[in-house]
């Protein structure tokens, strides 16, 4: 799990970034930055609602298995966006020296959701896409 930036890291070559997360003060690595920051809890307890299964770290960093291949692909798939939405907003709010706040992170996976709606809807992708209209209607945006 080391292969990601993160503050943890950085924080030892450079010496104005900051240990903590500016969300909620925890130490932010990279298990803080996919997973355990507070800003992330209400987006995992969607993505948790959606697939009728509790998402912790091991499923984020391994997968689901389900009895139908089918279905685990596409619920990691899933899995595997938001995880890479997660990361991406933590990259892009480092580069630009901005806040995370709760409304900022709305805004961006709202966004970022809705893009990959219609990229599934051009694949007919209709599992997944119907997942993330879910998802966010669970999020309540």
């Amino acid at each position: 799990m080391g292969i990601l930036l993160n503050s943890e890291y950085l924080s030892k070559w450079i010496k104005d970034v900051k240990l903590q997360c500016d969300a909620c003060e925890k130490i932010d690595d990279i298990k803080h930055i996919l997973y355990e920051c507070t800003l992330l809890i209400r987006m995992w307890n969607a993505v948790s609602r959606f697939m009728d299964n509790n998402i912790n770290l091991n499923n984020i960093l391994f997968g689901i298995d389900r009895d139908n291949v089918n279905i685990s692909r596409n619920l990691n798939y899933i899995i595997s966006l938001i995880s890479f939405f997660n990361y991406k907003f933590w990259l892009l709010c480092f580069k630009q020296k901005r806040k995370r706040t709760p409304e900022v992170y709305t805004y961006f996976i709202r966004n970022e959701i809705l893009n990959r709606i219609q990229i599934c809807s051009v694949l007919k992708w209709n599992y997944v896409k119907a997942g993330l209209e879910k998802i966010l209607v669970f999020y309540n945006v």
